[in-house]
């Protein structure tokens, strides 16, 4: 007989099945030991009689273990009835609505290494822990301080903490009179998303400590040994689909992904492994971007109960407010949503600059020793902003502005106004 778990649902008829399970005795079949002592008697062999008596019980054994089989196989389909089809649904558990995360099938946040989604996914364990807007945009709005668990199974100890410890001083987050008892980080556990005890394993950690945020970094280090190119990676998250339907807590797994190819909006895609993580996904946001440069997102897939609502794109960057200390002080930085407008103006603007430093080092490479006023009318636009182009390459050491009378003569480094090369 099976205990009957802490936890069962409010549905009647849900409710009733599991009990029931859980009072029928377990079937044992003893076949397989009634024909070990079989072989392992040499004198069977010589005895009709004696053959015949364990094949019969071998025969009687497997029929009640297939019959044990099929009963317990029957009682661990749990059908919802038809009245409780048709009874009114309670309201979403959102955790974060703008983003479409809440409870139900898990959200996947997917980019290359370094793309930056670790730091952001800890941006927003500290908002969703402390009730603030994820990310500084009021659209990823919380309505309360929530709970919220960390599960590292990429970065360890001292990098996850330290990342934290510096989000946090760049947030404006004091952890004591914001947090309270709110976050907490589990690093390398010794239990994963596939294995065999696994949805019970989450479910009872979601009920001890309140848990309605996790986050896990990432899916591979989560799944060890399991071929994330198998369609049977897709197990391993629906057991975190069960156990959220069951607790109504929400998922975040982080997972990785190729550089998205020009022309690329495919999701499927663009996620490492079988299509079937994307397939049993609810949220899907793709991260990509340049290093050092603004990340941006890209809404895949919405959750299931989001309708047809669309995230627009948008970009998340890092900023470093302040860099460690000397003696080991963390620093400070925060990661912000910026919008897509932005973000490609600033873009446009950095290569027209490029385009205008290209075009003052044709101008020069042509006609060494150029003056500054002569520069400027070869060019064309704006004089401040060819003294830029200017000022800039000679910054990085690529051109040289000699003195020469009452101007100054420009020359790359590479020919200098002797004919030598540099």
């Amino acid at each position: 007989m099976r205990a009957i778990p802490g936890w069962l649902p409010d549905d009647p008829e849900e409710r009733a099945a599991i009990q029931s399970e859980c009072e029928e005795p377990v079937h044992h079949s003893d076949a397989l030991s009634t024909t070990n002592d079989y072989m392992s008697d040499p004198n069977a062999h010589d005895d009709p009689a004696s053959r015949s008596e364990p094949a019969t019980a071998s025969l009687t054994a497997a029929n009640d273990a297939s019959t044990g089989a099929a009963e317990q196989h029957q009682t661990r389909i749990h059908l919802i009835g038809t009245r409780s089809i048709f009874a009114p649904l309670p309201p979403v558990s959102w955790i974060v609505k703008g983003l479409q995360l809440g409870a139900g099938r898990p959200a996947v946040f997917a980019g290359y290494g370094s793309s930056g989604k670790t730091s952001a996914a800890q941006a927003l364990a500290l908002a969703v822990a402390s009730g603030r807007a994820s990310w500084e945009h009021p659209d990823f709005s919380c309505e309360r301080p929530r709970r919220v668990i960390h599960i590292d199974h990429e970065q360890g100890r001292r990098g996850t903490l330290l990342k934290y410890q510096r989000l946090a001083a760049g947030m404006g987050i004091d952890w004591e009179r914001d947090l309270e008892d709110r976050l907490s980080v589990s690093v390398f556990p010794r239990f994963y998303l596939n294995t065999p005890d696994a949805e019970e394993a989450y479910a009872a950690l979601c009920a001890e400590h309140g848990a309605e945020l996790i986050i896990i970094d990432a899916l591979k280090g989560a799944t060890p040994g399991s071929d994330e190119n198998d369609s049977k990676i897709r197990e391993s998250l629906d057991n975190l689909t069960r156990v959220s339907e069951r607790t109504k807590t929400a998922f975040v797994v982080l997972h990785h992904a190729g550089k998205i190819k020009e022309g690329q909006t495919d999701g499927r895609m663009a996620l490492r492994g079988s299509s079937a993580i994307y397939d049993a996904a609810g949220l899907v946001l793709l991260m990509h971007g340049e290093h050092g440069r603004p990340k941006r997102v890209m809404h895949q897939k919405n959750a299931p109960d989001a309708g047809d609502e669309i995230i627009e794109d948008f970009f998340l960057t890092l900023e470093v407010i302040r860099p460690d200390g000397e003696k080991g002080e963390p620093g400070a930085s925060r990661v912000v949503y910026r919008a897509v407008e932005e973000v490609e103006g600033e873009r446009s603007a950095d290569e027209r600059k490029q385009e205008l430093i290209d075009r003052v080092r044709e101008v020069v490479a042509a006609q060494p020793g150029i003056g500054a006023r002569a520069l400027r009318d070869r060019i064309g636009g704006k004089a401040e902003l060819v003294d830029e182009a200017v000022n800039s390459l000679v910054s990085s050491g690529e051109m040289e502005k000699v003195k020469d009378g009452r101007s100054h003569a420009h020359y790359l480094k590479e020919r200098r106004r002797d004919g030598t090369d540099g």
